[in-house]
């Protein structure tokens, strides 16, 4: 057995942060390890392409100081919408 550190259990709100690039939620631990990855994997997946076609990597949203974690994923969220999402015209 092993023991549930829930110290921070006490905190309202997400315990989960989204990826500006993908979208999907992850833990707050682990957020920073799949951001540097899920980055990479879009630089590889626009490579595929042509050059005509390729998107940037979407930019990190500016998270103002003393922001919830619902804020900062508001704010990523409408970066992943605006920068990621494949845009279907029609």
């Amino acid at each position: 057995g092993g023991g549930d550190g829930s110290a921070s259990a006490r905190q309202a709100g997400p315990r989960t942060v989204v990826c500006y690039i993908c979208g999907r939620e992850f833990g707050t631990t682990s957020i920073g390890i799949h951001e540097k990855q899920c980055a990479k994997k879009w630089e590889d997946s626009e490579a595929q392409k042509p050059a005509s076609e390729r998107r940037p990597l979407p930019q990190r949203p500016e998270v103002p100081t003393g922001s919830t974690l619902e804020q900062q994923n508001e704010l990523a969220q409408a970066v992943y919408v605006a920068q990621a999402m494949t845009n279907c015209n029609g």
